[in-house]
C-alpha cells in the first residue's frame, strides 16, 4: 500500500513511464539482493522493500497497460496474460528452484525481462501515437 501511495502520486507528477522503469529497476534489485540476505532481519528489510516496489509497479502498470492496449485486448491481458497463470507457474518454479535463494534469483531473471524490454515498448507505443 505505501508503494501504490508513493508511486502514484509520482505517477502523476514525472509520468508512469518513469515510474514504471524505476519501479521495476528497484524490484529487480530487491529480489536479487534478498538472495545474499546474511541474516532474517535483512531478509525481512528487503523483502519489505520488495513488497513496497510491488505495490507501486502494479500501480502504475495497471492503468498504464489498459491507457495503451486496444479496446478489443483490454480484457484478456487484464486476466489470462496477469495473475492467474502465474501463480501456476511461480508455483512450479518455485517447486524447481528447491530453496528460496535460488527462486529469488530466477524471481530477479524474470524480472529482467520488463525492464529490457519496456524501453522498446514505449518507443514502439509512442511511434503509434504519433503516427495516428
Amino acid at each position: 500500500m505505501i508503494g501504490a501511495i508513493v508511486a502514484g502520486n509520482l505517477a502523476d507528477i514525472y509520468g508512469r513511464k518513469k515510474i514504471l522503469l524505476i519501479g521495476t529497476a528497484g524490484l529487480l534489485t530487491s529480489l536479487l539482493a534478498t538472495s545474499f540476505a546474511p541474516s532474517f532481519g535483512v531478509f525481512t528489510f528487503l523483502r519489505f522493500l520488495d513488497m513496497i516496489f510491488t505495490g507501486g509497479k502494479h500501480c502504475v502498470s495497471n492503468p498504464y497497460f489498459m491507457e495503451n492496449l486496444p479496446d478489443k485486448h483490454r480484457m484478456w491481458m487484464a486476466t489470462v496474460v496477469t495473475y492467474s497463470p502465474n501463480y501456476i507457474i511461480m508455483a512450479l518454479i518455485a517447486k524447481l528452484c528447491e530453496d528460496w535463494k535460488t527462486l529469488s534469483r530466477v524471481a530477479a531473471a524474470i524480472t529482467l525481462l520488463p525492464l529490457i524490454m519496456l524501453p522498446y515498448a514505449f518507443l514502439r507505443c509512442s511511434c503509434v501515437k504519433m503516427k495516428n
